[in-house]
């Protein structure tokens, strides 16, 4: 815990969002540890499964979850009708406790969910860019329904992990068109987070190059944007992390 605390005050920041990792399987009980160790300025995101009960879930929202993940990539589910059935239930479940959808997944599985994300009642979040390929660039399939949910207002996407879509060496430059284009597709009124003057001036890339062999995450997308906006892609802090944000019909 003081170890994240300390990578938060190298970036400037004073909230988080724990995700329950794959290996916990349905247990939430590490997350939910954290989330209280850490205090008022995080949230969590479950992994649920078809036996966590209506008090189960209950208690999870108590306990400071606002979302719950769709881990497809990890688990190997990449087939269309599969990811829809699965998301289907989820987002019943999440709409339930006025949670956001984030799922792990490859660009043909974000096509195939587009409808159903769109009509649906849920905000859904991607994580690492949606799993789209760096050296691809933006035309390749499935781009472009992503794009079009950003427009739409009915999803983010998170600009973290680069080194797992990119061929190259940090700061991961192929990456650097895709995440142009997510943030240029946000909505004009969406929330966006501004890094402050002093975190561009005081942060030094010695302090938190280390990391860098554990996951790119934000710190590396933000790097080779420069002085751009770091977007609100992949967080609306002040609305999902706070359980505020509205399901839309």
């Amino acid at each position: 815990m003081e170890e994240l605390r300390r990578v938060l005050r190298a970036l400037h920041l004073d909230r988080v969002v724990i995700v329950s990792p794959a290996v916990y399987g349905g247990s939430n009980d590490c997350t939910l540890d954290a989330i209280q160790r850490f205090g008022s300025g995080a949230r969590g995101v479950a992994l649920l499964t078809l036996r966590t009960s209506s008090a189960e879930r209950q208690k999870l929202r108590q306990g400071g979850i606002r979302g719950l993940r769709l881990n497809f990539e990890t688990f190997g589910i990449t087939d269309p009708q599969s990811a829809i059935d699965r998301f289907r239930l989820a987002s019943q479940v999440a709409a339930e406790q006025d949670w956001h959808v984030q799922i792990n997944t490859r660009l043909p599985v974000v096509e195939a969910l587009e409808e159903h994300i769109l009509s649906g009642a849920v905000t859904v979040v991607f994580d690492h860019f949606a799993q789209a390929q760096a050296s691809l660039g933006t035309d390749q399939p499935g781009f472009a329904a992503l794009v079009r949910l950003l427009k739409a207002g009915r999803a983010y996407v998170k600009l973290s992990a680069a080194y797992r879509i990119s061929a190259r060496e940090p700061d991961y430059a192929d990456a650097t068109p895709l995440a142009r284009a997510l943030i240029a597709a946000n909505p004009p009124d969406r929330p966006r987070c501004h890094r402050p003057q002093a975190a561009v001036v005081r942060r030094r890339r010695s302090r938190i190059e280390p990391a860098r062999r554990l996951g790119a995450g934000l710190s590396a997308s933000s790097c080779h944007l420069g002085r751009e906006p770091c977007a609100a892609l992949w967080v609306r802090t002040k609305s999902l992390v706070n359980g505020r944000h509205r399901a839309r019909g």
